[in-house]
């Protein structure tokens, strides 16, 4: 969501915001995918399975 802010938002203080989400959630993503690849667990694709861009979000 952080980062369909980023595309979508002008106002400066919410791009700002939007984008330490975005910088503060790859971090543990990747701290994440290590710890389960130090357990020899599958981390599933990253891939979206489906989308969203019929929808009205107004």
């Amino acid at each position: 969501m952080a980062t369909s802010a980023l595309n979508a938002v002008r106002r400066p203080e919410v791009r700002a915001f939007a984008q330490r989400v975005v910088s503060a959630q790859t971090t543990e993503i990747l701290a994440i995918d290590a710890l389960l690849g130090g357990r020899k667990v599958t981390v599933p694709s990253t891939a979206p399975s489906h989308s969203m861009d019929t929808m009205d979000h107004e």
